[in-house]
């Protein structure tokens, strides 16, 4: 009797071609050859976004497709007594209940084979984690695990994964390295950091991130677009001006950091708008009175300069009571009638 692995490969891959997300996970459990087929050749899954969420004592798997999203929960149950456990996966179509497997060993297993199978440019990879835990260092070690484990997966793929946008919900810069690195940066566009807001304590440590390791990455560099939620400590202003569009909160930055981005902006037309708030300013006061008088509007200082040849002009804007300050490419035509445009 014939069975699915003595069909030809070539009827094997029209079938995988038309088989979505579920399809390829039940063909893999029909038998070895089949799943080693499906591991060998890796037919591609083609999802346009990735999440994946921690919740407590659950993990989410959102994949997204063109023309359908799949959900897939995994949750810890237990019987009578703590080695009496079980995983409980459901996609919103099927309950399953595994007994004696761990949620995060069945996740992780399942996340393997989601990556090692796609093969497509992915619009957006995205992981956040909810602080709903009563012990914040319950909730670190457990996010330091799922990183380690998210790192080894990302390692196990022949090639990096593309991707346009990344968003990260993290606890430390650590934990971005574990996955950063392993994308391609020709196709990665958008970096998003976000901290989970915890409380500091001396067991959790600073809340202020250092962001050299990040700048030295060729993801960072190529990269277009940067949000940072969470105040960072930098290596080089320099490393920030490459980007078209920036938001970042740096914990302290200097008068002649100030200098180096307006002057780098006017000869370059790449930076589109440059906004960020910042903790400490020093020296500041050197930088504004070489800006001269500015246009007041409202809470803001306002400067205009205008680009070379061009009828477009760099505003810096400073809200001194915000402490926030923005370096934005506009049109001439928005700068008011009063206004002094500087050449």
């Amino acid at each position: 009797m014939q069975t699915l692995t003595d069909l030809p490969f070539s009827f094997l891959d029209q079938l995988l071609a038309y088989s979505g997300f579920r399809e390829i996970f039940c063909l893999r459990k029909v038998c070895r050859g089949l799943r080693d087929y499906i591991d060998t050749t890796k037919p591609d899954l083609k999802l346009t976004q990735l999440f994946i969420t921690l919740r407590e004592e659950k993990l989410y798997l959102t994949l997204q497709f063109r023309d359908e999203q799949v959900v897939v929960e995994y949750r810890n149950g237990y019987g009578s007594n703590l080695f009496d456990f079980h995983c409980v996966v459901s996609d919103g179509e099927i309950v399953k209940t595994l007994k004696g497997e761990r949620c995060m060993d069945v996740f992780f297993g399942d996340f393997r084979l989601v990556l090692n199978l796609q093969k497509t440019k992915l619009k957006s990879l995205k992981l956040s984690q909810e602080t709903k835990y009563n012990e914040i260092l319950f909730e670190e070690q457990t996010s330091r695990n799922l990183f380690k484990r998210l790192e080894e997966c990302f390692k196990a793929r022949s090639c990096r994964l593309q991707t346009t946008e990344i968003n990260l919900q993290t606890f430390s810069i650590l934990q971005v390295l574990s996955i950063l690195p392993y994308l391609e940066p020709k196709t990665l566009k958008t970096i998003e950091l976000m901290l989970p807001t915890v409380p500091y304590n001396k067991e959790t440590g600073p809340r202020t991130w250092r962001t050299e390791k990040l700048e030295e990455l060729e993801q960072w560099q190529m990269a277009e677009s940067l949000n940072i939620s969470k105040d960072i400590c930098i290596g080089s202003i320099t490393n920030f001006l490459h980007f078209t569009h920036v938001c970042v909160t740096f914990y302290s930055i200097s008068g002649r950091d100030l200098m180096t981005i307006k002057n780098i902006l006017l000869d370059d037309d790449r930076v589109h708008e440059f906004f960020f708030k910042y903790k400490h300013l020093y020296h500041g006061e050197q930088f504004f009175e070489s800006l001269g008088r500015p246009y007041i509007d409202e809470q803001r200082s306002l400067w205009y300069f205008r680009f070379p040849e061009s009828e477009e002009i760099l505003r810096v804007a400073h809200w001194s009571d915000s402490a926030m300050m923005s370096f934005h490419r506009k049109d001439v035509s928005s700068v008011p009638v009063n206004a002094v445009i500087q050449e």
